[in-house]
């Protein structure tokens, strides 16, 4: 949360949400980016019963080259 020199509120992330789709192997991921606390990554797993399997890092879970 941030404001500007009057006290109005500029800026009220709480998190960002980033949807990745890669056509060449098809990796599919979603990030949760929380301001000053980290990311989440969760990529889409038909192993798993919620079809979404969520690690610590990109490593964990992230399937497209970056």
């Amino acid at each position: 949360i941030s404001f500007d020199d009057d006290d109005n509120l500029v800026d009220t992330t709480v998190a960002s949400i980033s949807i990745v789709a890669n056509g060449f192997d098809g990796g599919e991921e979603i990030r949760i980016e929380f301001p000053g606390i980290g990311t989440e990554f969760y990529v889409f797993d038909e192993a798993s019963e919620t079809g979404w399997r969520k690690g610590r890092q990109a490593e964990d879970t992230a399937r497209s080259i970056t």
